[in-house]
Parts: structure tokens; sequence; C-alpha cells
């Protein structure tokens, strides 16, 4: 897949689209070459942080044998924030064979192995980020979902009603999202899909592989919340059009 870009035939429509075709230079936006750079959306100006990487050619095998073999179903489970670390990558990796019906040390596993290492990682990681959050409580936990998608689900640009979300594109196309002043944010949800954007050919696309921390509309909630200066909303994204043929492959990680 090349690199993220604004997607539509029309010429980029405002300065930054022409300076950074990748968008990643929106002021709303962190991007980091490094993991710990994520945790710079609980800043109140960034409701998108991305680290751009390129994940080995093993991990990325073993994400397309993984979708193949998970067509129509999802697998899902929860992360424990309480636990250390390196418990949890082990906790996680065991309930990925587990839920994948593989045995750890048959000939599938290992070619499995590369992926799932990698999905707990990014896990471990957002774990990190969402225990930022002052309220996060020692018994909770974050949600993982792997999902095979096949269709061109949420393709209306919207927001969602988590405080933060990491997602990553294993296989196939990345999420598309538009800058906070593209949106008509006070009607939004009053509007048609089609008419929610001032500029409906300004949109950036994530590249497959890269991480990405979706700030959403629970973000203020609880002790994240502060009287009279609400901060940034949460980010307007959607899914790509799906192309008949092809898949996604998923990898959310949601935190209430």
């Amino acid at each position: 897949m090349n690199a993220p870009h604004r997607t539509g035939g029309k010429p980029p429509s405002s300065a930054a689209a022409i300076r950074n075709p990748n968008g990643l230079d929106q002021p709303h936006v962190a991007a980091s070459a490094e993991p710990g750079g994520l945790a710079r959306n609980h800043e109140p100006e960034i409701n998108l942080a991305i680290l751009p990487r390129t994940p080995p050619a093993a991990v990325l095998r073993g994400a397309t044998d993984f979708g193949q073999r998970q067509q129509g179903r999802s697998l899902a489970c929860a992360v424990p924030l309480r636990d250390d670390d390196d418990s949890a990558r082990r906790q996680l990796l065991a309930e990925l064979y587990a839920e994948t019906s593989v045995a750890e040390r048959s000939p599938v596993a290992r070619g499995l192995r590369a992926f799932f290492t990698d999905v707990a990682e990014q896990a471990v990681l957002f774990r990190q980020v969402a225990r930022r959050f002052p309220d996060a409580g020692r018994d909770g936990s974050v949600r993982l979902r792997l999902d095979r998608v096949d269709d061109g689900m949420c393709r209306a640009f919207h927001t969602d009603c988590y405080r933060m979300r990491m997602i990553c594109t294993y296989h196939g196309a990345g999420t598309e999202w538009t800058p906070n002043a593209n949106v008509k944010r006070a009607e939004m949800y009053s509007l048609p899909p089609e008419d929610r954007l001032h500029d409906a050919e300004l949109r950036y696309q994530l590249q497959t592989g890269w991480l990405a921390i979706l700030k959403g509309e629970h973000f203020h909630e609880g002790a994240h919340r502060s009287e009279g200066a609400m901060g940034n909303e949460a980010i307007v994204h959607r899914s790509p059009t799906a192309v008949p043929g092809q898949w996604r492959l998923i990898l959310r990680v949601d935190c209430d």
C-alpha cells in the first residue's frame, strides 16, 4: 500500500494538505518516532497520535495467515491493567492462541508467533497509555479485538464513544480521518453523512501497520473532566471504501 494520502481527485484545498499529504502536520495530530509519543493523546490539543512504522515481514505474513483462518469470526479478550507488563504479555499470548484454537507448540503456531507477539506488544503499550488516566482502576482492563472485515463498515464520518482507542490495520487499507477544522462539528449528527465536512475531499489515511491512538467522546469523563476547559473534540474518522475481493484485518484496543 502507498503512504497515507489525501484521497479524492480534486486539488488540495488547504495549505496543510499541500505541505504534508499525510496530514501529520495538522495541529491536533501528534506524530512520533517513539512508542512513548502515543501518550501525547492525553494532551488537550491532541486527538490523534500516530506512530508511523513498518512491521517486520513475519508479522504481516502471520497477520495474513490469521485473517485467512478467521473468516467471519472476531477475536476478543480483556487485558487487565493490574498485572505487570511481562505477565500481561504472556497471558495475552496464551489467550490469543487459545481463542484461535491453535496449540502454542504446533507448526501453525510458529507461523502466527510474530504476529501475536506484535499484537501483545501493542496491547501492553496501550495499557501504559490508559494507565495515565487519573481514575484508571487497578482492577480495570482494556478491551482487545481482532476483526477481519470484508465490507465497508462505518463508512460515514463519525466519532466513537470510548475514551481512547488504539487501532492498527495489519492487512488492507487503513482508517481515514479528517482535520478538526474540516468538520461541521456542532451540527454533524443532524446532517446526512455526505454533508458533515466542509470539504468532502479533505481526508487522510493511515498506512497499513501504523499505530494510532484516537480520542473518543468519553475522554473527558471522570477525573479528566475540567470545568470550562473541555479540550479538543474526538477525532472524526471512517472506514475506507470496501473493494470487492479484498479484506482488512484490524486490531482495536479500547479504554472506556
